[in-house]
């Protein structure tokens, strides 16, 4: 029976002011390298969206919120990528 594992992977890859693309690429393998130690092979990549509701007010921030004193927080939506790796 197979295995699946998901790997969250950094949507954002900071190469400095100097930095390359082939940097960029470099660190990217290092993630997917990292993932499939161990006999893992990778799949696919996927990205999901995730949406994260607002923490509570509470009582005294309901009340607020009713009389326009303070904002009501919102949610919001975050994005994930993934690498999918699979081991048989």
């Amino acid at each position: 029976m197979a295995q699946y594992k998901v790997v969250p992977v950094s949507k954002t890859i900071s190469i400095g002011h100097d930095g390359s693309q082939q940097e960029a690429l470099k660190q990217f393998q290092n993630e997917i390298e990292e993932g499939a130690s161990g006999g893992w092979e990778l799949v696919c990549s996927h990205k999901i969206d995730v949406w994260q509701d607002p923490e509570p007010l509470g009582c005294l921030g309901g009340i607020l919120a009713a009389f326009g004193a303070i904002q009501k927080p919102e949610g919001r939506l975050r994005s994930i990528d993934l690498l999918i790796f699979v081991k048989k």
